[in-house]
């Protein structure tokens, strides 16, 4: 028994819903003519989940022409969250009346299902005439509702029928936080074609969400067999406001950009951009204390979308906040034009939820020939009883041609050494990046910060496009020992870390990328050379005086030693 009951225990948290469903309500009543709704009511309990399939079977209806229908499948429900459907049915046959089930089976692409049933009673039709109820749909509230308040709308009921609509009652069947009530109150006898107006009234609580949500049913149901129910739908304002956006980038600028408006710069794959959004609280008294803004790009990255989402931070009531938020065109990006979602998102000091989604759009053209540097590695201290400093570069082509005599130049700034290597890239696939390693001469350098500048372009150093920088510190002998020390003494590291540099477009402007280089204008390397350019410069005579002086002192040490001994 005790082993049964431990794989019992151990078992219980696989069995744990994936996402549960309920049916509101979950038994309806017709009459031949008649309409209901039912909302079908999906919450993913532990991950996002994709429902693949929602199937009913009607085989006990199926002599009876009874119509279901329900939208939006397949779709996804993110974490957390519940997503509303409605089941529609009409009945529009007149016999046999009685009491149905409908099974209904909902299944997600874990092939994880849920069972319910929905009870369908069919009713005889009434002796003549109709009943009526407006509106069929009630809609509370605006995109400018406040909260805290309460709202009156009439609910009309026609009876234009022989006989009296007895003992009426209705029913709210959303939460108790609404606190729905009706004026008069039920049950009502309205007589033959006649009619009565009540009032519904329904609490707007301090946190509902912005936007409009579905909140529950109004059900009505009479002994003499009228009955429905009318979905209730609630709007409240939003408390975040997109009221500005200004974006920078690489190609150009695009001040105060409107919801529905294209970007009016072209990019290029790799282009830098600068997005700058202000963001309004028109409340007068309730802050939004954590809120944050995340940008997307539809399918850009390979058929992928590119998201950035910025850090929190809060809007005072009554205020503004301005955030900045950078991105780059993914160098993997095709020409054409791209959706850009902006959407700003908080919680208000109530809990209420709010959001503003501004929608734009971004063109992508590449150019005939672009190589770019993708990356740039190099050691950030380097010592001088090392001979090279190794500078490692990886370009990738985002132009439209494949390129035979794509290349890429290394100087360290304000000194002769330079070094040229050639490459092949093509203009997709995997040899459309490559990785080449430089690595620059140091003989006669002496100690201090050097910079390494980095030029890349294609047809054998004829056409520059991209260019990247990078520094590092040279350490001679007399002070590499003092330098370790600091080193290890403040960060526990030898000092020589490798700096990586992702470099963006520097702006090469058009004059540049079509102006031909003179042949050696980069360095000593010949265009195509796979390495050249060592320095002839010798060793620094101060350098040699330091070492003979160290010899000696070294030698007086050793022989002092001995006499000693």
């Amino acid at each position: 028994m005790k082993r049964i009951l431990l794989a019992l225990f151990f078992l219980l948290p696989i069995v744990h819903a994936a996402f549960t469903a309920q049916l509101i309500p979950d038994n309806v009543s017709l009459q031949p003519g008649d309409h209901a709704t039912s909302i079908l009511s999906i919450t993913a309990n532990e991950t996002t989940i994709n429902i693949t399939s929602i199937s009913l079977n009607t085989t006990s209806l199926a002599n009876l022409s009874l119509s279901l229908s329900l939208t939006s499948i397949p779709f996804t429900i993110q974490n957390g969250t519940q997503e509303n459907l409605t089941l529609s049915i009409t009945y529009d046959h007149p016999w046999p009346a009685g009491n149905y089930t409908l099974p209904i089976t909902i299944t997600d692409n874990t092939s994880f299902t849920q069972n319910l049933t929905l009870n369908v009673t069919l009713l005889p039709p009434p002796s003549s005439g109709n009943f009526t109820v407006t509106p069929s749909v009630i809609e509370l509230g605006s995109s400018s509702q406040e909260r805290d308040v309460t709202l009156t709308t009439p609910l009309t009921f026609q009876n234009d029928q022989a006989s009296s609509v007895t003992n009426l009652s209705l029913t709210f069947t959303g939460s108790s936080r609404y606190n729905v009530s009706f004026t008069p109150s039920p049950p009502y006898t309205i007589n033959p074609h006649t009619n009565l107006t009540v009032q519904m009234r329904v609490y707007v609580p301090p946190d509902q969400d912005a936007g409009r949500a579905w909140i529950g049913n109004v059900s009505y149901t009479a002994t003499s067999g009228e009955h429905g129910s009318i979905p209730v739908y609630l709007t409240t304002r939003s408390l975040i406001r997109i009221t500005d956006v200004d974006v920078s980038t690489s190609e150009g600028d695009d001040s105060n950009l409107h919801d529905g408006e294209r970007i009016s710069v072209d990019l290029t794959p790799g282009s830098r951009m600068q997005f700058t959004i202000r963001l309004e609280n028109p409340a007068d008294e309730t802050d939004i204390d954590t809120a944050h803004v995340t940008l997307t790009i539809r399918d850009i990255d390979d058929g992928d979308d590119l998201t950035v989402e910025s850090d929190e931070f809060s809007i005072p009531a009554d205020d503004y906040e301005k955030v900045t938020l950078n991105l780059t065109i993914p160098y993997t990006a095709d020409t054409g034009t791209y959706t850009l979602i902006i959407k700003a998102e908080g919680e208000d000091e109530h809990g209420a939820h709010h959001s503003a989604i501004q929608e734009n759009e971004l063109r992508v053209t590449k150019d005939a020939h672009d190589v770019r540097i993708k990356q740039l590695n190099m050691p950030s201290t380097v010592y001088c009883t090392e001979q090279t400093i190794p500078v490692e570069v990886t370009l990738i082509n985002t132009g439209r041609h494949d390129e035979p005599a794509a290349w890429v130049n290394a100087t360290i700034d304000g000194t002769s050494i330079s070094m040229v290597r050639a490459t092949t890239l093509d203009k997709t696939g995997s040899d459309r990046e490559k990785t080449l390693t430089l690595r620059l001469p140091l003989q006669g350098l002496k100690e201090g910060v050097y910079t390494v500048e980095v030029r890349a372009g294609y047809d054998r150093q004829a056409y520059l496009t991209d260019y990247a920088e990078a520094s590092f510190s040279l350490v001679c002998p007399s002070q590499q020992k003092e330098t370790l020390g600091e080193t290890s003494e403040t960060s526990g590291t030898s000092g020589n870390e490798t700096i990586i540099i992702i470099t963006q477009p520097t702006g090469v402007n058009e004059a540049e990328n079509t102006t031909r280089m003179a042949g050696n204008e980069t360095g000593s390397g010949k265009p195509g050379q796979q390495e050249s350019g060592q320095t002839a410069r010798g060793w620094d005579h101060e350098l040699v005086a330091l070492i003979i002086a160290n010899a000696i002192l070294i030698g007086v040490i050793i022989a002092l030693i001995i006499l000693i001994a």
